[in-house]
């Protein structure tokens, strides 16, 4: 797991990872084989948001122009402020 601020654990097999709403994180699956994720969230599912690691921002508020670099890959540019 990756954070902004620089810092990372490393989880191992068997390991979970508790993770409060509104924290930025990234995962990469550094191992040979697939990484299996379980979740679980609370409060009213209208509520919930999908942030985008790079832009900090919900998901469903992106441009098209921002959605077509994410989905290329690309490199997406950092908001001011």
């Amino acid at each position: 797991m990756h954070f902004p601020d620089g810092g990372k654990a490393v989880m191992k097999p068997g390991m979970a990872a508790l993770i409060t709403g509104g924290s930025f994180y990234q995962l990469e699956n550094t191992g040979p084989g697939p990484m299996v994720l379980m979740g679980n969230r609370s409060g009213p599912s209208e509520d919930i948001q999908h942030i985008n690691y790079e832009l900090r921002k919900d998901i469903k508020t992106l441009t098209p122009e921002e959605r077509d670099r994410i989905q290329r890959g690309g490199a997406v540019q950092m908001p001011d402020g």
